[in-house]
């Protein structure tokens, strides 16, 4: 089956004029109840202004190009050097100041005003081990907010968890065949997905072999405007090729970042590149300002091992990340219940990379059952891949390559 990404000449034109007044509509929105973003009046007139000229065709294109131009950030690497806990959040406080101030200020906003909210997360806290919090202290000392904004940060996507249409999937290649998993947010596929879209993967899917670029097609196949961040992880070769926008980020162009660039060199040893599992992961938000705020976030141990994720400023959480053993996870959140005696789940990921190496141990710890919320994950090693769905107390294994 041959699939044709090219765009029709009459959808050309109206694809065009979508743009902009796409952006026009935010800005209004924005403009209109910026109140809840914490936005003063200044800048709601601005976003009004901004809005209505987008609306009309050739001036919109300008102001959408300029606007594009100014808010355009480049992915940022960020190595963090010190090993202990404590340490290690300060200087990331310290490095990402300005723009940790950029994420916390609007999600904080709202959320720390809600008292069911804040109880959820202080129940949360108990459970977080001992090294996570002592690093979301320093991250607090760093950065300047209190301790209880950090960790409010770090838990209230689990004590209000929502479904969004994330997309995750391992594949592993050998010279015979080509085996995959795949999760969603609706037990392997999601609904949301259009039937051209599900044929598009599949046909992809069962090619015998899947060179990047082909893989990147598969990500394109099942992304959307709502797509901040695309990416897939290379366990063998310890590289994560990535695109992170504000929107339809699978349809961008993929940077190459190496092992030397995520992990010291000496840190990652190859895998067999003719026998390897790579992971494939959208994450789709409706939260667009966090796509251009993209960094990958490398934190070392002190037994001189270290992870990366694909983060933000201010965020030690994982939701798509690896380590220097080539042990990689991605979760995608689900709304099918939460367990207060778990773990807020980003931070549960994070720990198993700092303390697994392979599928075994990673296997070991999910099924410990101390998931903070309920969500579909895919883990990945050089060799193995699995597929869980962890609800309100439960899990279960729904795909699995050795």
């Amino acid at each position: 089956m041959k699939i044709d990404y090219s765009i029709k000449p009459s959808s050309r034109y109206f694809l065009f004029l979508d743009v902009p007044f796409r952006q026009g509509i935010n800005h209004i929105y924005l403009g209109k109840n910026g109140g809840d973003y914490g936005l003063d009046s200044s800048e709601k007139i601005k976003h009004i202004f901004i809005g209505t000229s987008k609306l009309i065709p050739i001036v919109g294109h300008a102001i959408a190009l300029v606007d594009k131009r100014c808010q355009r950030k480049s992915i940022t690497c960020i190595k963090l050097t010190a090993k202990k806990p404590f340490q290690r959040g300060e200087e990331h406080g310290l490095i990402l100041k300005r723009r940790i101030k950029e994420i916390y200020d609007p999600i904080l906003y709202k959320k720390r005003n809600n008292p069911s909210l804040i109880e959820k997360v202080a129940q949360f806290e108990r459970q977080i081990p001992a090294s996570l919090k002592e690093e979301m202290q320093g991250l607090a000392k760093g950065s300047g907010y209190p301790y209880e904004d950090v960790l409010l940060i770090h838990a209230f996507l689990d004590a209000q968890p929502g479904r969004f249409g994330c997309t995750s999937m391992a594949i592993k290649e050998t010279h015979e065949k080509c085996e995959r998993i795949a999760a969603a947010n609706h037990h392997l596929v999601d609904s949301s997905w259009s039937r051209e879209s599900q044929s598009r993967r599949q046909a992809f899917l069962e090619e015998p072999i899947l060179r990047n670029g082909r893989i990147e097609k598969v990500l394109k196949s099942t992304g959307k405007d709502v797509t901040i961040q695309s990416m897939v992880f290379d366990t063998a070769k310890g590289e994560i090729y990535l695109s992170s926008k504000a929107t339809y980020a699978a349809n961008r162009k993929f940077k190459k970042f190496g092992p030397d660039l995520l992990f010291d060199s000496h840190k990652f040893s190859n895998g067999d590149s003719d026998n390897r599992v790579r992971l494939l992961r959208n994450l789709d938000w409706p939260w667009h300002f966090l796509g251009q705020e993209t960094v990958l976030l490398t934190r070392s141990q002190s037994n001189g091992d270290s992870t990366v994720s694909v983060s933000w400023p201010g965020y030690i959480g994982t939701l798509s990340g690896m380590n220097n053993s080539g042990l990689a996870v991605t979760q995608n959140q689900a709304d099918w219940g939460i367990n207060l005696d778990g773990i807020p789940n980003p931070l549960l990921f994070t720990h198993i990379l700092d303390t697994c190496k392979n599928m075994s141990e990673a296997s070991e710890a999910i099924e410990k059952k101390l998931h903070g919320s309920s969500m579909n994950v895919v883990i990945a090693d050089k060799t193995s891949a699995k597929s869980y769905e962890l609800g309100e107390g439960c899990l279960s294994c729904v795909g699995e390559i050795n």
